[in-house]
């Protein structure tokens, strides 16, 4: 059924490169990377069911994967959705703002589960009309996402401005104030993701990630060091055998991303800001 959506479109860049290149370690971090966003994000799909504590429920997220490609979209509506908790029947209210605040969380991971593996990320994030569900999606909302996308040039997720001041069905905004100030940013009239600021709850699942593989937790700057040398390494390769339009995203990124380090909420752990110094 079409209806009003919110889509957004997220691609991996270099991925012609990496997949018709000969380093095949390359290619497997690269379709794991995006194996993991999708899980993450179909962890809000109508056919997941969430069994923590008793309770069962299905969400209306719903997330498409295609290549190197993912497409998440939601409804611009509260649901009422039916569930359980223990045995008994309830109906679970599920605001718009819900989905939005998931849909970031997302993107804090896929970008730095990417900078891990030297991988750069780019987005676009659109509202209109869409039909997405398992077996197809098609609409006004994923073209434009798609071409917000690449209109932003740089590693960076955009968003749509008029998604920024939204209302759902009820009148309630979609993107909380305290969401929009905290974790967006708007730069020469547009509006971006906030990815590169640090999230705790990102570190804090790194090292739920690790113990599950039966690792040990590690230290965020110790993490950040290892980012750190990635970029670096794989910058070096850029230059040596990249065109200028690679090159000139990787510069800016790298710009950016020592720049956040330096100057955002990154002074709460000690040692960042001598790490991208080094």
């Amino acid at each position: 059924m079409e209806e009003i959506r919110i889509c957004a479109f997220f691609d991996v860049l270099g991925t012609r490169e990496i997949m018709m290149g000969e380093d095949e370690g390359r290619r497997h971090e690269l379709i794991k990377l995006v194996q993991k966003l999708s899980a993450n994000s179909s962890s809000y799909s109508p056919n997941v069911q969430n069994l923590g504590l008793g309770v069962v429920m299905s969400p209306s997220a719903q997330s498409t994967s295609f290549s190197d490609n993912v497409a998440v979209s939601f409804p611009i509506k509260r649901l009422n959705i039916p569930g359980k908790i223990g045995n008994e029947d309830h109906t679970f209210f599920v605001e718009a703002s819900s989905f939005f605040d998931h849909l970031l969380a997302q993107i804090v991971i896929a970008v730095w589960d990417g900078l891990k593996m030297g991988l750069l990320f780019r987005g676009g994030i659109s509202m209109g009309r869409l039909v997405h569900n398992d077996q197809i999606i098609a609409g006004e909302a994923l073209v434009k996402a798609v071409e917000l996308e690449k209109e932003t040039k740089f590693p960076r997720v955009e968003i749509e401005e008029e998604i920024i001041n939204l209302k759902d069905d009820n009148g309630n905004f979609v993107i909380k104030d305290y969401v929009r100030d905290e974790c967006l940013e708007k730069i020469d009239d547009r509006w971006f993701v906030k990815s590169l600021i640090f999230h705790n709850g990102y570190w804090r699942d790194h090292n739920w990630y690790r113990q599950q593989e039966g690792k040990g937790p590690e230290e965020i700057p110790v993490v950040l060091k290892r980012i750190k040398e990635r970029l670096d390494q794989e910058k070096v390769k850029i230059d040596q055998s990249s065109v200028a339009p690679v090159k000139e995203k990787w510069d800016w990124f790298m710009d950016k991303f020592k720049r956040t380090i330096l100057d955002e909420n990154w002074n709460l752990i000690k040692g960042a800001k001598e790490i991208m110094n080094d």
